[in-house]
């Protein structure tokens, strides 16, 4: 067995480095439609001037870093945890040490806040709340319940924020918040999770949502400088979401236990996101951007099933779960 790439493929397993995409798609959507609309919408000085490929590529950076950070963190916090619960996992096992999972997270993090300062003072803001939100998902938040579930939608709210704080056009932040809570909750509840999600669990996740909704709303109302009705922008989101709905009936359906339901029901509602932000791009007419933002979609597929593939190659057969 080749060592070093059996490390490197417990690497892939920590960061989830397959679902970095998404987090990418999130915040080039932000970037994208402000650029297209900076003539008219509200953005930060820096927008008005910066190259369209040095703001793709910070914002990859802030992204990609803050993402790799939330999932290597996840892994680092559970580690005792894991020992006794979870041994096959990349850290329990030692296929990776718990010190290079902590240089990985923390290194990942350095990057996110470095690739924030072109952006501006607000974004760099931005990115540090987004760590703390991280900070406290992964080491309280997760053992709340509800709390947890709307920090999650919080936590891909500020990040798409980071490529513009001036934004004043909101719904796709909004449809994303929204997707992601609704999607946790459900996955929550389908994996058994404690504390279950019944009775106050669900009106504390239900009033967390319609805070966060309204304060969007009000933003929305006050900053908004883009014309007040743009129907054909929610065209391909509708259609998403409908699609989407088919899935998560079909998804449910098939599997063949309820925490089987809930973990593929995650994997492919985060790989969804990628498909609203495409399709608020499509609709608006910006049609390479749609294409940029697409081309994620197959990379993440491509991602996982190489991790998948080089973790079949290199793990022994009693850590292949």
């Amino acid at each position: 067995m080749n060592r070093g790439l059996d490390k490197f493929v417990a690497g892939l397993q920590v960061t989830r480095l397959a679902m970095v995409f998404t987090a990418i798609a999130d915040i080039w959507v932000i970037a994208l439609l402000s650029l297209a609309h900076r003539e008219t919408w509200r953005v930060t000085p820096t927008l008005e001037t910066i190259h369209p490929g040095v703001l793709l590529a910070a914002t990859a950076a802030v992204a990609g870093g803050l993402y790799v950070f939330g999932m290597t963190l996840n892994d680092v916090m559970d580690a005792r945890r894991d020992r006794l619960f979870a041994p096959t996992r990349p850290i329990p096992s030692r296929r990776i040490s718990l010190a290079a999972a902590t240089t990985i997270a923390v290194g990942a993090l350095l990057v996110a806040i470095a690739a924030s300062i072109p952006l501006g003072a607000m974004s760099t803001m931005l990115c540090l709340i987004t760590a703390g939100l991280i900070l406290f998902y992964n080491g309280l938040g997760k053992h709340l319940g509800a709390i947890g579930i709307v920090t999650l939608g919080l936590i891909r709210s500020v990040n798409m924020l980071i490529a513009n704080p001036s934004l004043g056009y909101m719904w796709p932040v909004w449809l994303t918040m929204t997707h992601v809570t609704g999607l946790s909750a459900a996955g929550h509840r389908l994996e058994g999770k404690r504390p279950q999600l019944r009775g106050a669990q669900i009106w504390i996740t239900a009033i967390g949502w319609a805070f966060v909704t309204v304060v969007m709303m009000l933003w929305m109302h006050r900053h908004n400088t883009s014309p007040p009705d743009r129907p054909w922008m929610w065209v391909g989101p509708v259609v998403a979401m409908l699609v989407f709905t088919v899935i998560g009936i079909i998804t449910q359906r098939s599997a063949p236990t309820e925490p089987a339901a809930g973990a593929l029901l995650i994997k492919r509602g985060l790989l969804w996101l990628i498909i609203y932000d495409a399709a608020w791009l499509a609709s608006d007419g910006l049609w390479w951007q749609t294409a940029a933002v697409g081309a994620l979609l197959p990379a993440a597929w491509a991602m996982m099933h190489l991790t998948r593939h080089l973790k079949a190659m290199t793990t022994p057969t009693e850590f292949r779960r």
